[in-house]
């Protein structure tokens, strides 16, 4: 049997000139992961190829989670598909990221801070620890990354903590790194780690509320399971 392409396909069926003629909104996953790849290969048009895609890996999520050496593994996908799909990605990420401007806003409990944390965190493959800098009144003054590390720990000075904290003549802080794993099981660093911060921070008049472990949509509060 023939393969289809796309310019078998009546004008008004084509993903691009769908999005052209009734908007981006009226595309279904499928069609708007066509007009990224572009092209098909021998065996599928490119609309086909966009809708194996999601079948095969289970959604959009999921491919937006897999790295560059997956995705090329994929029959039709290489390097330029994959780097196209990556960079498409991470351009909706950073979108998504700068229309919430948390700063200024009170964070009430450990959920507010996962809100503000969540859009760094997503999909990392190494562990990176961030803080969130407060005033009196638990209003967010500022976020920083404080550390990277390897697939499974963070080396995170106190130091560069509370030298930020300084800087923004913050009062309270929240910490949070990430597990690349999945498991949200704190570590005995982690709570080690956050124990020594606490006092550390007791002697600059600095109160550190939490410490979240994050992965993905999922966190843990260290505060909320009593061990801190």
């Amino acid at each position: 049997m023939k393969k289809r392409k796309i310019k078998d396909f009546p004008k008004s069926e084509r993903p691009r000139e769908r999005l052209l003629n009734y908007g981006e909104k009226a595309l279904s996953d499928a069609e708007l992961l066509a007009i990224i790849l572009r092209t098909g290969n021998k065996n599928y048009s490119v609309y086909e190829l966009a809708q194996n895609l999601i079948v095969d890996f289970g959604s959009l999520k999921r491919i937006a989670e897999v790295g560059i050496g997956e995705l090329i593994k994929y029959p039709g996908i290489g390097i330029t598909k994959a780097v196209q799909i990556k960079a498409s990605i991470e351009l909706g990420r950073r979108i998504f990221s700068e229309k919430k401007n948390y700063f200024g806003e009170s964070i009430l409990n450990p959920h507010d801070a996962f809100l503000i944390f969540k859009e760094d965190m997503f999909d990392l493959k190494e562990e990176h620890l961030f803080c969130i800098y407060m005033d009196v009144k638990n209003k967010c003054l500022n976020k920083r990354l404080i550390a990277k590390g390897d697939l499974n720990i963070v080396y995170a000075s106190p130091r560069e903590i509370f030298k930020y904290a300084l800087q923004e003549n913050s009062s309270k802080l929240i910490l949070a790194h990430n597990h690349p794993s999945g498991d949200l099981t704190p570590s005995e660093d982690d709570i080690i780690f956050t124990k020594r911060l606490i006092e550390a921070g007791k002697i600059l008049g600095l109160e550190i509320l939490d410490h979240l472990i994050i992965y993905n949509e999922d966190y843990v509060s260290l505060k909320e399971k009593k061990l801190i």
